[in-house]
């Protein structure tokens, strides 16, 4: 079965875009602060998340990064499983333990495809 994210997915096509920006805050002891915030947005600017940073800017940086990464993600997970699937005859030759472990990666992708289309895995 081939995945088609143009017909299955729900969600706003790729790519996404993260734009830093800083809003202001608040530090402990009440002075201002300008606070990191990341802005994931769909090449029309139709938005997508607001990632703030609240505590540990690192860690939500790398979430925004994640978050816009997660079209290309979803595209290069469904060309995978397409091609090991289209290419399941080639399987026959290998070992039991070889075979088993492809069906275990791939029903651990599939799985992570329907999560991500909001079905249940």
């Amino acid at each position: 079965m081939a995945y088609d994210m143009a017909t299955e997915t729900k969600f706003t096509p790729g790519p996404w875009i993260k734009k830093t920006h800083h809003r202001v805050g608040r530090d402990w002891d009440g002075n201002p602060k300008k606070i990191p915030c990341w802005y994931i947005s769909a090449e029309n600017d139709v938005g997508i998340a607001v990632q703030p940073s609240y505590s540990y800017p690192r860690d939500e940086e790398a979430n925004a990064n994640l978050i816009a990464a997660a079209p290309d993600l979803y595209e290069a997970l469904a060309a995978a499983v397409a091609t090991i699937e289209r290419d399941r005859l080639l399987w026959s030759g290998f070992p039991q333990q070889h075979k088993d472990d492809w069906e275990l990666m791939l029903s651990e992708m599939k799985a992570a495809l329907k999560k991500a289309r909001g079905e249940q895995p």
